[in-house]
């Protein structure tokens, strides 16, 4: 019994309302859009769109992201690698 029909079970109406979900998660779509953004990186040469490209990628790897490691990964993005790891 799914949700839809418990709760309208217990508010005491009916239903016919039917959620379908995926049965299985894909993988490589992800994996195909970081290959395209690594491309797009290199052929883009701006550090702004590098900064929100990547972003963009922690967002779709990292689903619950905290504010404060969102923060962070947004600072460390904005530093140049040289300076990464001397803290």
């Amino acid at each position: 019994m799914n949700i839809c029909r418990l709760w309208a079970l217990w508010e005491g109406i009916k239903s016919d309302v039917e959620i379908r979900y995926e049965r299985k998660f894909n993988v490589d779509d992800l994996a195909a859009e970081i290959d395209m953004a690594i491309a797009a990186r290199s052929a883009v040469p701006s550090k702004t769109f590098a900064n929100l490209q990547g972003m963009q990628i922690v967002e779709k790897v990292i689903e619950d992201l905290s504010e404060e490691d969102r923060e962070k990964i947004k600072q460390e993005l904005a530093t140049p690698p040289s300076s990464f790891g001397s803290e």
